[in-house]
């Protein structure tokens, strides 16, 4: 929202109502008005109606002044709202909106629907971590609030907590925005006292319990008097019949707001650089509380009785400073109004702003109108028009259409901004759902490890690799797990959205039945499916062993050759890197060396002999050492299942030419305690195959005990 050229700050205490307007003037403000409006009752008093107290002294407040058709900010004291600080995470700029939201919703303690929140981020140019204040407030207390200025024609635009207020005061009048020393300051209202740190532009505040509430209740049951008599007695201070009586009631409450403020300043954490400490609020008057506050503290204390940047002059000069002191709040508040404020949290709805803003747009939407009916004039009056008048004038109009066209689109995405702040995205809700399915994965990992497991004979899980090998290959029931990828996709929106992951599992046998994978590995998946777990369901019609994707491989003396003469698709499984990367080995392959490039569609993995053999279409070779196919060729260490290949053909677990470097580096070692080799498993001339078994899962809505497990 624009930036109003005057504006009231106007804010409700406990004794009065204190209100300053402010107007813009160059690049800096001037006070034009201010009020300071006693009520006629303290309003923290006991048996007191503080609503119709408040409404009376704003009543005289309208009565007194002109506020109807002037821009207008309040503040809600820190003690009603809800205030919390938090780092964030690293990100990307565009999706500090989403984080915060996200932190909102798990700091906030109540439902996010439920309030109105804002907030405001800090960051240090030379420091990569983002800072942000959450502020939020109860509608409930709100509407309360807006109500009362609503009986009395006042519509404020702009809502935030009186710490921000003070801050954004104090920090425009002492120039701190610029300063990098901490400054602390201390605003002991009535009802509690707010301790704010402003450090190089950034703000941090805290509640304290002790407020002027407290001091005047230990003078009422010191005396055994009224609140009403307690408070003249706390306002007399030194000056009264009984100030040393009144300063010894008060010693005890003077204690416990010393505690509040060192737990407060040992908790920030550069409590040892902050040197000074401003004073603000009437009860800063009462004698000795600076001197004691001091000594304790070890700070320089002082009062701001008067500010640098507004004054007044004439007649109410005399009256704007003795009441200085309690007007800090308010002139924050006019002055973020007027756009003087480093901090620009408004708490106001999102429809009372969402109003205002259309209604200051009104004169956009005139003169558009005006613009039509000119043009459309203009197209009657074309028969009458001198030619280059016409011209002249069609151009303007045109040119006039233009500018409303351009200001509407302006508009509009000043619009969807605030729109995006007020209902922020779904990253949020994707965050919270993570933990809703945060057994998906392994219940899938668990399903497809068993029913890998079912096309493998539980003999086979005693044996060595060696005893393996020398089983008949053609009916060997043992069935490898080479890899398992699933893709996440949402069909619907809303409520009605169903979420999948359709999976891919890469398997290797030896078995000769054209149908192994769907007897043994889908057979199993779909005995599953008829048994959905509370996180997700196997969809059975989604199961497939895709027998068009079966690559059968021969074991050769140069390696693992796609056999496209064998019964089987010499379609080979789909590669895993791009062109010229290198694809995972098949078992008993030696993934060594330094093979690079490839043919087109194909890929290639160099053999520890040096040369790489480049694969097309029609095949994929593997190249190895001469010999048996082992699990590992050479003698540069096994390959495991975990072995990454790099996009030179080589592994990260045995790549070419590091046997040499690290022979040279163990010296006798290698001949003392040599490396082995990894087992034989498949024999020359024998063939195994690749296969793929593909199948859906919908995720289900979790469950109540699975969501009620969120902490």
């Amino acid at each position: 929202m624009a930036n109003a050229k005057s504006a009231w700050g106007v804010e409700i205490g406990s004794f009065g109502i204190k209100a300053v307007r402010l107007e813009r003037k160059g690049s800096g403000v001037k006070v034009t008005d201010f009020a300071v409006i006693p009520h006629s009752s303290v309003l923290s008093a006991p048996d007191v109606d503080a609503d119709e107290v408040v409404r009376i002294s704003l009543g005289q407040f309208v009565s007194q002044k002109i506020v109807d058709k002037q821009r207008v900010a309040i503040s809600i004291p820190g003690n009603v709202a809800f205030s919390a600080f938090t780092r964030l995470p690293p990100h990307e700029a565009k999706q500090t909106p989403n984080l915060v939201r996200f932190e909102a919703e798990q700091q906030i303690p109540f439902p996010i629907n439920e309030v109105e929140w804002d907030y405001k981020t800090f960051q240090s140019e030379d420091s990569p971590e983002v800072e942000v204040g959450i502020f939020a407030l109860q509608r409930s207390v709100l509407d309360d609030r807006l109500g009362l200025y609503s009986e009395l024609g006042i519509e404020p635009d702009l809502v935030t907590v009186s710490p921000l207020a003070l801050f954004n005061a104090i920090s425009y009048d002492l120039d701190l925005q610029g300063s990098s020393k901490p400054v602390v300051i201390l605003d002991i209202a009535t009802r509690h006292s707010d301790l704010i740190v402003a450090e190089g532009g950034r703000c941090w505040f805290r509640r304290l319990p002790v407020g002027g509430h407290n001091f005047t209740m230990a003078i009422s049951e010191a005396f055994k008097i009224s609140y009403a008599k307690a408070e003249v007695l706390k306002q007399e201070g030194a000056t009264g019949k009984y100030a040393k009586q009144v300063m010894q009631a008060m010693r005890p409450v003077f204690t416990e707001l010393l505690d509040s403020v060192q737990r407060s300043l040992e908790y920030y954490k550069t409590a040892a650089s902050l040197d000074t400490v401003i004073g603000v609020g009437s009860t800063f008057r009462i004698p000795g509380l600076r001197r004691f506050l001091g000594t304790q503290l070890q700070k320089d204390v002082v009062r701001l009785d008067e500010p640098r940047k507004i004054r007044v002059e004439g007649p109410e000069a005399a009256s704007f400073a003795t009441n200085t002191v309690n007007l800090w709040t308010a002139y924050g508040l006019a002055l973020q109004e007027v756009g003087g404020g480093e901090i620009n949290v408004n708490l106001a709805p999102a429809e009372v702003l969402r109003q205002q803003m259309w209604s200051a747009k009104k004169g956009w939407f005139v003169a558009a109108a005006v613009v039509a009916l000119l043009a459309g004039g203009a197209m009657f009056l074309r028969p009458f028009l001198d030619s280059t008048g016409l011209r002249n004038g069609k151009e303007a109009a045109l040119q006039e259409v233009r500018n409303v066209e351009s200001s509407q689109r302006r508009f509009k995405s000043e619009l969807d901004e605030i729109m995006s702040l007020a209902t922020g995205g779904n990253l949020g809700q994707s965050l919270t759902q993570l933990d809703d399915y945060r057994r998906v994965w392994p219940g899938i990992v668990r399903d497809v490890t068993r029913a890998v497991a079912n096309g493998t004979d539980p003999r086979f899980l005693e044996m060595t690799p060696e005893q393996i090998a020398g089983t008949d290959g053609a009916t060997r029931k043992l069935t490898l797990l080479e890899g398992l990828s699933g893709v996440y996709s949402v069909q619907g929106s809303g409520n009605g959205a169903k979420r999948y992951i359709d999976l891919e599992v890469d398997l290797a046998y030896s078995n000769t039945a054209t149908d192994f994978l769907n007897t043994t590995v889908c057979d199993w998946l779909r005995t599953r499916a008829g048994q959905p777990s509370s996180e997700y369901r196997i969809i059975p019609e989604s199961i497939s062993y895709n027998p068009t994707r079966i690559a059968a491989v021969k074991v050769t003396e140069k390696g693992m050759v796609a056999d496209a003469g064998s019964g089987r698709s010499s379609s080979p499984s789909r590669d895993r890197g791009r062109s010229g990367s290198a694809a995972s080995p098949p078992p008993g392959s030696g993934g060594s060396g330094g093979g690079s490039g490839g043919g087109s569609g194909g890929v290639s993995i160099g053999g520890s002999g040096g040369g790489a053999r480049t694969v097309g279409n029609s095949g994929v070779t593997f190249d190895a050492p001469s010999g048996p196919a082992l699990f590992g060729g050479g003698n540069e260490g096994p390959i495991t299942a975990g072995d990454d290949i790099d996009d030179d053909g080589g592994s990260r677990g045995a790549r070419g030419g590091r046997a040499s470097t690290i022979n040279k580096e163990l010296g006798e070692l290698d001949s003392i305690a040599p490396i082995p080799t990894k087992p034989l498993l498949y024999e020359l001339g024998s063939t195994y195959y690749k296969g793929v078994v593909t199948f859906r899962v919908e995720l289900l809505a979790p469950d109540a005990d699975q969501a009620g497990g969120r902490s």
